[in-house]
């Protein structure tokens, strides 16, 4: 110990003395091992650190599947959770959720609230108590119960600024009266950091409504129970629910995962993080090249006394533990400085990350766990780097090195190790940059993608009328009504109108069961489904939707006259092929459902819904003056841009309901932007990674020639001398350079064909292996690696033949 202290000591003193080549080394490293830490930074709470709630390796999410209607998953009947949680043997506990979007009135200004419904017991089970009063109890979700909240941490400090007597205040939300019961503590995080308040969900266990699927359900395994026999029960289940409730159950399936696997892999944010942990990594690599070549090159110059000290008898064995305990200090300074770097840099990276699901109150900083695992990857680091430059350092020839006029201080081994880490560093930087150029061609095209409608100029407000003041569709309808008549008077508003669900707001339209008259019923399971929304009339003119065939919605087709529909063009050729639509007539559900028949009356363009990348579906649209809703987005499109449209709507809306909520204010084009946040931040990193690694590998290449020509000083004097040119030198030089970065790019050619297919499910329209960007990005490398070489070329050429023939 005493010896390896003292050689870490010796090392501080020798990087002392080189202020420069220190500099070089720690900025380099600091590089690589800053991207790691910033990214276990993010990985370890999402994909590494167990969750915060008790026995979390054991909580489970459980959903109904339903492959042919193109969902890999749905929510929950509430009769099915209920026939769950009665006949299932494999589950401790089970409980449900389902999202509640309440309006607070009575305490300032009327405030709209991202909340949840859920069982009593989803507390109990994930072991958590109230920070201040309590959580549920067992019986608050049954009927007849009074009415109970209990509000996040954050929502409590925000809006009642950390009342220590909020506990028995009563809210009013949705004109009902909630009696706060708790808070919880500020450690409690559940999928997302949007969630302030909570309560009890009331469930009729009678209801077996095919349409109502709301429910998200989560459970607890038993002790004993793995997943495979839970998947096995509960699809066993499924299928006696099916043999028992066949108009409601046939054909519906159920999903196990343990929560975090499941909620990660919700718009492959598992495969985008590896994927950029993966490049980190091959940055950190190629910056253990890169100090690798500067040490190697540093160990050359000290030939001389690891000469003296093996002829004074040091063995080889204590030469290599010195000269790779020497390193330590280098690979702690470049820790240090990655660490710093991380630190710096961690606001940033998550402002650009567009969704994180998160257990924990706090997702992404460096904690003790990262801190370790710095200080991990930086002694691997020196090892990585030290090893190599150590064991060529103490393969020496002792005649030849303590000769004082020793001409080719560099073996051919050793120039054949620089070449060889050249070669690696631009493998490595060729597989980032070719990922990095297929994530931006797939970009490129998405953003091409034409959405189905124009979003410009176009303003989004989100509105949910409370139940109380607006209790049935005559007022909804009213209320709708008088805020359009108003907006359509304003003079810098072209079109006004509303829509159920936005088209790319992140939430498909929802899949509807539909009869379509005259045709035999689908065989169990195979339902007919399409998308419903509801529109306004002029909805298809505010957002340029084309009429295709027939007509478009008008005032006459109101409450008083006869059901209509528009389709899709999709849903024209899915479900009429190579026949007229026009006249037909659909039902919602079954062919004995209560519900109207809906006479098709036009037929409209396609619209992008789930993204820009997904192929459309069919999408029927209902007429919102026959099928009025309480929460609706009303669209407003100005006539230009205009900064005041915003508020010029809020005063219509408060004109007509002062105490109405406005939220989720926006544009659509900045609905269209977000829709590719996940792409456009994958894209944006790996570019910045890829450059990184491009100007290490190009800093490699120059370094390593850069040394050669100082090497060969003397050769070089005695061509000139004896009448070689100054191109003939310069072609020496870059040949020279150019033949490791040649290898390279073939060894990375090779590594990118087989790395890239990662990437699929992350690129659109393009292959993984498009031949184009492979060409583009080898030409570019291959032009870097020109520049890096021709730089000490151009030096070489200089050299004085009467100076360098003096040399040594």
């Amino acid at each position: 110990m005493e010896t390896l202290i003292q050689d870490i000591r010796y090392g501080f003193r020798t990087l002392a003395k080189s202020p420069g080549f220190t500099a070089i080394a720690v900025l380099t490293l600091a590089l690589g091992i800053g991207a790691t830490t910033a990214f276990i930074s993010v990985i370890n709470p999402v994909l590494l650190r167990p969750l915060s709630f008790k026995d979390s390796n054991r909580l489970v999410i459980v959903l109904e599947s339903k492959m042919f209607k193109g969902f890999d998953w749905l929510t929950v009947a509430p009769a099915n959770f209920v026939d769950w949680r009665n006949q299932n043997r494999v589950f401790q506990e089970m409980t449900a959720a389902r999202d509640w979007y309440p309006i607070l009135t009575g305490a300032g200004r009327p405030e709209h609230l991202h909340g949840a419904f859920v069982t009593a017991n989803f507390f109990s089970m994930l072991g958590v108590q109230a920070s201040l009063g309590r959580t549920f109890l067992s019986t608050e979700d049954q009927l007849g119960q009074q009415q109970v909240v209990v509000l996040s941490h954050g929502f409590w400090q925000r809006r009642f600024g950390s009342d220590p007597a909020i506990v028995g205040h009563v809210l009013t939300l949705d004109d009902k009266h909630f009696t706060v019961i708790g808070v919880l503590p500020s450690s409690f995080q559940f999928a997302s950091k949007s969630f302030e308040l909570w309560a009890p969900l009331v469930l009729d266990p009678t209801q077996r409504d095919p349409q109502s699927h709301a429910l998200m359900v989560f459970a607890s395994l038993k002790p004993e129970v793995t997943l495979g026999p839970a998947r096995t029960q509960m699809e066993t289940i499924a299928r006696r629910l099916e043999r028992e409730y066949p108009k409601t159950n046939t054909g519906w399936g159920v999903i196990v995962r343990p929560i975090r696997d499941f909620y990660v892999s919700v718009r492959n944010i598992r495969l985008s993080l590896l994927v950029l942990l993966s490049a980190v990594s091959l940055v950190l690599l190629i910056a253990c090249a890169n100090v690798a070549n500067l040490l190697l090159v540093r160990a050359t110059a000290r030939q001389k006394e690891i000469a003296i000290r093996m002829a004074l008898g040091a063995s080889r064995k204590g030469l290599v533990r010195q000269l790779l305990t020497e390193g330590i200090p280098l690979a702690l300074l470049g820790g240090g400085a990655g660490s710093l770097l991380a630190w710096v840099c961690m606001d940033l990276l998550v402002q650009a990350i567009p969704y994180i699901p998160t257990f924990h109150a706090e997702v992404i900083g460096i904690d003790r766990q990262v801190l370790a695992y710095t200080v991990a990857v930086s002694l691997l680091a020196s090892i990585i780097f030290g090893l190599v430059p150590a064991l060529q350092a103490s393969k020496l020839k002792l005649n030849e090195s303590l000769k004082e006029g020793g001409r080719y201080p560099t073996g051919a081994g050793r120039r054949q190790t620089l070449s060889l880490l050249v070669v690696t560093e631009v493998a490595l930087a060729f597989m980032l940059l070719v990922s990095a150029g297929l994530l931006e061609k797939s970009f490129l095209r998405l953003q091409a993608i034409q959405p189905g409608f124009n979003p410009d100029n176009i303003l989004t407000v989100d509105l949910e009328l409370p139940e109380s003041r607006y209790p049935d569709a005559e007022r909804q309808r009213g209320f709708y009504q008088k805020v359009l008549q108003s907006l359509r008077t304003v003079p810098a508003i072209e079109s006004a109108s509303l829509v159920s669900q936005l088209p790319l707001s992140g939430f498909l339209a929802g899949a509807v069961a539909l009869t379509i008259q005259g045709r035999p019923a689908p065989p169990c399971g195979k339902d007919t489904s399409a998308n419903e929304r509801v529109v306004e009339p002029d909805y298809f003119r505010t957002m340029a939707i084309p009429l295709l065939k027939g007509r478009y919605f008008t005032e006459l087709d109101n409450e008083r006259a006869p059901s209509v529909v528009l389709i899709n063009e999709a849903m024209a050729k899915q479900f009429w092929p190579g026949e007229d639509p026009m006249g037909q007539r659909v039902k919602l559900g079954n062919p004995e459902s209560d519900g109207p028949w809906d006479s098709v009356i036009g037929i409209v363009g396609d619209v992008k819904d789930g993204g820009l990348e997904s192929d459309p579906r069919p999408q029927l649209y209902r007429n919102f003056l026959q099928s009025p809703s309480r929460g609706m987005t009303l669209l407003v499109r100005a006539t230009s841009q205009n900064p005041g449209l915003t508020d010029a709507v809020c005063k219509v809306v408060w004109a007509v309901d002062k105490d109405q909520p406005i939220y989720k204010i926006s544009t659509l084009q900045q609905l269209v932007a977000d829709s590719l946040k996940s792409t456009r931040f994958s894209m944006w990193l790996l570019q910045v990674i890829a450059a990184v690694a491009l100007f290490l590998a190009a800093l490699g290449i120059y370094g390593v020639i850069a040394f050669a020509v100082r090497q060969r000083t003397h050769d070089i004097g005695v061509r000139v001398a004896l009448g070689a040119q100054r191109r003939d030198v310069l072609k020496l030089v870059i040949f020279e350079g150019m033949r490791p970065a040649l290898i390279g790019l073939l060894v990375g050619l090779a590594g990118a064909y087989g790395s890239t297919r990662a990437l699929t499910n992350l690129l659109y329209g393009i292959s993984p292996t498009d031949p184009g960007t492979f060409a583009t990005i080898a030409l570019v490398l291959t032009g870097v690696a020109l520049l890096a070489c021709y730089l000490p070329a151009r030096q070489a050429t200089k050299v004085d033949p009467m100076v360098a023939l003096r040399y040594e």
